[in-house]
């Protein structure tokens, strides 16, 4: 077959790289229009009539060499809710290496700060322009219960090293073994002093203070800021949050064309397309079962896909099924889904009940940067790749995302690969780690 072969110098293929694909089918091969859909779409997975005929036939290719390789279908399922996993990947990664999150608390604000100055009086370090009460940053919090028992409430210092749960009670003399190798040296060096716990005074304990550049992070609820080498976020959100220039283009959130639905439905015995449904009832020869399937229905504006999640996938209960919508339209979602959702339901047997059902249009997403503190880490942006893909495309969106993320990665860096894939210094991003079993022959 032509798009299972290396196409990409051949003469059918040469002047219509850019031309639609269901144009390129119907010109070139003489395909009709109803095949020429069904290729386009439920093949290539193209979007709408617009999709150009290169970027397609690389997708169709990968997708018919893989179809076999793990078992009928050329994709796998995502047990547990899909595509999320691999989010969650990269959290695991970070958090066995020591990174901490902090959910549900607004970032207050965010500034850029020079390397510190000595403080002349305690001879301790201070932050330029940094507004503190008496030169301190407020990391515990003294309290005396009913019983006349003090306590110290404990608020995250700025590093790692000293962390806790903000807010959490703790005897005074737990704070100084909280307080580590700091408060231990204190002592050292006052040699004969009576000890804290023992002359009744409080003990005192000061976040570590950065060296060089960086940014300081003040989150809701925080008594002490978080410092950081570099911040990561939306452009758009950064550039205002650190009062960057603006760019000429508004970074004002909006609504793109990707429209989506999701609904709960009883899982039916079994399923068929109009066109697959037998005359009478006697003939079940196209009928199967609603499980874990990918569902396009074509139409003049594009496609409208359908991922089925059942039981099997371990994402919905027993006797339920899960139905993803999307589509690409400026129509109101629900309106817009009505007759594919009827289309989809009425090939189902018997015709189940929707028992909960949510349509929305997405916020499209503005690109996620890195900024160094030390403007002299900040890399050059990335070539953009020839063809790029939407996160939010079915079947090519995780691979975007991957691809996102390594983007930042190397951002973060202040490094680019090189052609084998590693920085200036071995780094890989997401290094395979090959063993002998896992090693097959393509």
């Amino acid at each position: 077959m032509f798009a299972t072969g290396e196409f990409e110098q051949s003469t059918e293929l040469q002047g219509k790289e850019t031309t639609p694909l269901l144009e390129f089918v119907r010109d070139v091969f003489g395909i009709d229009k109803e095949l020429a859909e069904a290729l386009a779409y439920a093949v290539a997975f193209c979007v709408d009539v617009k999709d150009q005929t290169l970027p397609a036939l690389f997708r169709t290719r990968a997708y018919l060499r893989s179809v076999g390789r793990y078992g009928p279908s050329p994709f796998l399922i995502g047990h547990y809710g899909g595509a999320g996993e691999l989010a969650q990947g990269f959290c695991r990664t970070c958090a066995v290496q020591g990174g901490t999150y902090v959910l549900g608390r607004k970032v207050v604000e965010v500034t850029r700060h020079d390397c510190p100055t000595s403080y002349p009086e305690k001879g301790k370090q201070v932050e330029k322009d940094d507004k503190q009460e008496d030169g301190k940053e407020t990391t515990h919090r003294s309290w005396t219960g009913s019983s006349g028992k003090s306590f110290t409430s404990y608020h995250p210092p700025s590093t790692f090293e000293g962390y806790g749960v903000e807010g959490a009670e703790v005897p005074s003399t737990d704070t100084e073994t909280e307080a580590g190798s700091q408060t231990q040296s204190q002592s050292q060096t006052q040699a004969g002093q009576p000890k804290p716990e023992e002359s009744g005074t409080k003990v005192e304990v000061d976040a570590p203070t950065p060296t060089g550049p960086y940014f300081r992070v003040q989150l809701e609820g925080f008594a002490a800021p978080f410092t950081a080498n570099m911040v990561i976020g939306s452009e758009g959100w950064l550039t205002n949050t650190l009062g960057e220039p603006k760019p000429e283009t508004s970074n004002e959130p909006k609504l793109g064309n990707t429209i989506r639905a999701i609904l709960i439905i009883d899982a039916p015995a079994t399923f068929a397309s109009p066109s697959e449904q037998p005359a009478s009832s006697e003939g079940s020869s196209g009928e199967t079962r609603l499980e874990e399937s990918i569902i396009i229905l074509p139409s003049e504006e594009g496609a409208v896909s359908v991922l089925v999640n059942g039981a099997s996938t371990m994402s919905c209960p027993d006797g339920k099924c899960i139905l993803y919508f999307t589509a690409q339209s400026s129509q109101d979602p629900k309106e817009y889904f009505t007759k594919h959702i009827s289309a989809v339901l009425d090939a189902c047997s018997p015709r189940p009940e929707i028992r909960g059902e949510v349509y929305w249009r997405e916020q499209e997403l503005d690109k996620v940067v890195v900024r160094h503190a030390d403007p002299s880490r900040q890399s050059p942006p990335r070539q953009e790749e020839q063809f790029s893909y939407s996160t939010t495309h079915l079947t090519e969106g995780s691979d975007a995302a991957a691809r996102e993320a390594e983007r930042v990665f190397w951002a973060a860096l202040g490094d680019q690969p090189g052609q084998d894939g590693k920085g200036k210094d071995g780094v890989e991003f997401f290094a395979r780690i090959e063993r002998e079993e896992d090693l097959f022959d393509d």
